[in-house]
């Protein structure tokens, strides 16, 4: 089977301090990654180990000094005009932050208008009907459509979040810490959403997190991620169950309670 997102020997490096006269960071070393369609993937590591650098490379922000991306079929890197606009439909991400994500002026219902629009998902005429359908699919009432995003709170708003992510029928999810900023009991509910929108469109997704407990619910497979280098791979189940990895082990080790992860 021919992956559908393709990294291979990426590396990224940042020039530090002022006038770039700090030694470079190299954000990653290396990264060779593979997803194929469908698949549920997590990306794990500490903060600083280039989980966020990587994501960005896949949806073409960041561009890498050495290695080859195919991204659904696209280099991200080399597009005409008219493949990058395809390139942006198809894939998509889900920030973090979901207040910062939203322009505060717009109302839900607007917000998640522009990306019908600018993609020709539908008439104007339907574009109403979609956007209930929309909030529908993230389990929100088409009432929301006239809020504002501060009006709603932290978990609906990452729902909206996800619905935007969604309106213009990606193949590949990016998905940065998605739940870090969300109370646990709200963090189950957009898990279990991410779980059924995800089997239920098929979609390719890479879910970014520093928590293993959330990487756990949130991926079939595993990449861990140390110092921009991937030191493990594999089912995230058998990575769970018996890392090979140090310092897998010692990530593990430090979920709260003793021998949590052989539970898993």
């Amino acid at each position: 089977m021919k992956s559908f997102v393709e990294l291979s020997d990426v590396k990224v490096s940042y020039s530090g301090g002022l006038l770039h006269r700090a030694p470079k960071v190299d954000a990653l070393r290396g990264v060779s990654i593979h997803l194929n369609q469908g698949e549920r993937h997590g990306l794990v590591g500490e903060s600083g180990s280039g989980k966020s650098t990587l994501g960005r490379v896949i949806l073409g922000l960041e561009r890498p000094s050495h290695g080859s991306v195919s991204v659904a079929g696209f280099n991200p890197f080399a597009l005409s005009k008219s493949e990058r606009h395809e390139f942006r439909r198809r894939v998509q991400l889900v920030f973090q932050d979901s207040l910062a994500a939203f322009n505060p002026r717009l109302t839900i219902g607007k917000s998640l208008g522009e990306g019908l629009e600018i993609h020709n998902i539908c008439k104007s005429s339907q574009r109403s009907d979609r956007i209930a359908m929309l909030l529908e699919t993230v389990g929100l009432p088409q009432e929301f459509a006239d809020r504002f995003p501060h009006q709603v709170s932290g978990g609906q708003r990452q729902r909206v979040n996800i619905a935007r992510a969604l309106s213009v029928e990606p193949d590949v999810l990016v998905a940065d810490e998605p739940v870090s900023a969300l109370d646990v009991s709200i963090q189950a509910e957009v898990l279990d959403l991410f779980e059924d929108l995800q089997r239920e469109l098929n979609l390719t997704t890479l879910f970014i997190s520093h928590d293993l407990n959330v990487i756990h619910e949130a991926s079939d497979y595993l990449w861990v991620l140390k110092d921009g280098e991937i030191v493990e791979k594999g089912a995230t189940k058998q990575i769970f169950s018996g890392p090979e990895h140090e310092y897998t082990n010692l990530l593990l080790g430090s979920l709260p309670g003793q021998g949590l992860q052989a539970a898993y």
